[in-house]
């Protein structure tokens, strides 16, 4: 688990795993939702991730740190990045428009965006 997440960004299907909740594909109208309410232009690489997939596990990456974190020596993994769902499944785990419950449950300050992580991270 070496693998860089800009590095990955590029690359095609073999990034992601499991589309366990079924998130749906992204679509322009939904992007540019998310934008509007996040009041951010996503990443282009992010963006380009998940129109691969909207969202999901991933094949098993980390992100290399230079510091020891409480998972390992030197980095943070990246199992799951969250996509971007609305309407009826909007309350799915795994979705970058639960960004203020998030922040809001785990005493984050406010305007983040989570792409990832449970709250450990």
């Amino acid at each position: 688990m070496d693998h860089n997440f800009q590095s990955m960004a590029n690359r095609d299907e073999s990034f992601w795993g499991s589309n366990f909740y079924s998130h749906p594909p992204l679509t322009a109208e939904i992007l540019s939702l998310a934008e509007e309410t996040l009041a951010v232009k996503l990443p282009a690489e992010y963006v380009d991730l998940l129109r691969i997939q909207n969202g999901g596990f991933t094949a098993g990456f980390a992100f290399p740190t230079s510091a020891r974190t409480p998972w390992a020596e030197n980095h943070v993994p990246l199992e799951e990045l969250n996509g971007i769902v609305i309407g009826d499944v909007m309350n799915t785990a795994q979705n970058l428009l639960s960004n203020s419950y998030f922040c809001d449950e785990w005493g984050l300050p406010p305007k983040q965006v989570l792409v990832a992580g449970d709250g450990h991270w």
